[in-house]
């Protein structure tokens, strides 16, 4: 005879909602997240991308996901379950004074060719925060 057994309401909602952890390190990252027009992997701002993301708490992660998808939230599975792959493209004709921006329902970010790291985090964290009430489908 064939038994169900009826999911707890804790795997409905990694199933639902997908994984809290927010859980990446550089080589997750590297591995998942795809560079293209403009950028290879090679290319110096989405290294600095990636340095940037992997050092990023929980909290920072979930607003960095939130930014860039729409939802704080990754997909059961993690970041190589996302579907579509985050992915990184040039913002062309933007320099360091330049905002990310970001398609939320093709996952991509438009990520001008910052001359720092340094640079890089603070636009983000400013894109980020300017973003924050303009979309949320978590």
């Amino acid at each position: 005879m064939l038994t169900l057994r009826l999911l707890t309401p804790a795997e409905w909602n990694h199933l639902a909602a997908g994984d809290g952890d927010v859980a990446w390190d550089a080589a997750t990252l590297e591995e998942c997240l795809v560079a293209t027009n403009g950028y290879d992997k090679r290319s110096p701002p989405f290294r600095f991308l990636i340095a940037e993301l992997a050092e990023m708490n929980v909290s920072e992660r979930r607003a960095f996901l939130k930014f860039a998808t729409g939802t704080p939230h990754l997909p059961a599975g993690g970041l190589s379950a996302l579907r579509p792959p985050l992915t990184v493209v040039e913002k062309r004709g933007a320099g360091d004074d330049a905002l990310t921006s970001v398609s939320t329902c093709l996952h991509f970010t438009k990520l001008p060719p910052y001359s720092s790291r340094e640079v890089l985090k603070t636009q983000l964290a400013r894109s980020i925060a300017e973003s924050e009430g303009v979309i949320d489908i978590s």
